[in-house]
């Protein structure tokens, strides 16, 4: 364990290295969330918004940067398997999840700081408290960020060739969007339903947060069960990861 916890704090900093040599990527992981979430809620600024409002108003935009982020951490691993390093990576480590594991650090840690950002600002526009907030969302992000990996890991189940990993993650992005809005369009999002958190994980991210300002306990269940699920997915998919580029294949 010990050893595995070594290599996956190397591989992390050695992966954001790579990212701090490109402050492009740096600005647009960053920072375009928060641009988004300007131009999405500007009609809101400086008006009070109650937690429940907030939940409503900026909990789902929430919950999709904290789902590209995970599917952006697992298309990065499938990005290096096309690319020939997982493999070579496969020799140097313990387990192949090292490498899954330092990604999804990166993302996480990309992802908190875009959080906090997304917090202050919210609590200086919208008139809320701001660790407090901060608090809710960062517990949002413990709790509905491996879920979302999970959903996003079957991607490294099957072979694919780079450009058409890139291609991938836009279908799932896009149809992520198009099956939540289907959900609720034949059926009530209820928090309590497993189905809406198991199937979208813009409804998982967003009915954490709203069960962390007033429904916990109705929530808590409901939530158990879709980590389970999920879980479930990942390890299944985990267990079928293809190590070789699709072209080699």
């Amino acid at each position: 364990m010990l050893k595995y916890s070594q290599q996956t704090l190397i591989y992390t900093r050695y992966f954001a290295k790579v990212m701090g040599r490109n402050p492009t990527v740096l600005i647009y992981t960053i920072g375009l969330p928060i641009f988004f979430l300007i131009l999405n809620t500007a009609g809101h600024f400086f008006k009070p918004l109650t937690p429940i409002q907030y939940a409503a108003n900026v909990a789902p935009f929430i919950s999709w940067m904290i789902f590209s982020s995970a599917l952006q951490a697992v298309s990065a691993v499938a990005i290096l398997r096309e690319q020939g390093y997982l493999k070579q990576y496969q020799s140097l480590v313990t387990s192949p999840s090292v490498i899954l594991v330092a990604e999804t650090l990166i993302s996480f840690i990309q992802l908190g700081i875009s959080i906090t950002l997304v917090g202050g600002l919210s609590g200086l526009v919208f008139n809320l408290p701001v660790l407090p907030l901060l608090a809710e969302l960062w517990l949002t992000l413990l709790l509905s960020f491996p879920a979302a990996v999970c959903f996003c890991l079957p991607l490294l189940a099957f072979s694919a060739r780079e450009k058409t990993v890139d291609a991938l993650v836009n279908l799932i992005s896009i149809g992520v969007v198009f099956a939540s809005f289907g959900l609720a369009a034949v059926m009530t999002p209820a928090i309590q339903n497993p189905l809406f958190n198991i199937l979208s994980p813009l409804f998982l991210g967003s009915f954490i947060f709203r069960a962390l300002v007033s429904q916990i306990g109705a929530y808590l269940l409901t939530y158990i069960i879709s980590l389970i699920v999920l879980g479930i997915v990942g390890y299944l998919s985990y267990r079928h990861l293809k190590l070789l580029p699709a072209e080699v294949i």
